[in-house]
């Protein structure tokens, strides 16, 4: 019935609005820091911000090409969120040419 669809359009709001957590985060990483590794840790409001943030979606597929620099965070789950997060992760090596044409 009708309580049923708004109860699934209050569950996409929370999910989109990222205040219950479960969403991916692309970050930069600093070209100062020797490896990437080393800023794997959530860093707080100092930070220039996401590249992109990829909130928890039912059904959905995301693509993301990203390069070694580029973080992919997953933000905790709160226990404010409608419902549990579920993932299937892949990653693919793509060898890209130069941009130069060699």
């Amino acid at each position: 019935g009708g309580s049923e669809g708004e109860a699934s359009n209050a569950a996409m709001e929370a999910w989109a609005s990222e205040e219950v957590g479960g969403f991916e985060c692309y970050l930069a990483a600093d070209e100062e820091d020797e490896t990437v590794e080393a800023q794997e840790v959530y860093r707080g409001a100092d930070t220039d911000g996401p590249l992109v943030n990829l909130p928890a979606v039912p059904n959905a597929l995301c693509l993301v090409m990203r390069d070694d620099k580029t973080l992919r965070f997953l933000k905790y789950v709160s226990r404010d969120a409608p419902s549990s997060r579920a993932d299937v992760s892949a990653s693919y090596r793509v060898d890209a040419e130069d941009s130069e044409g060699s």
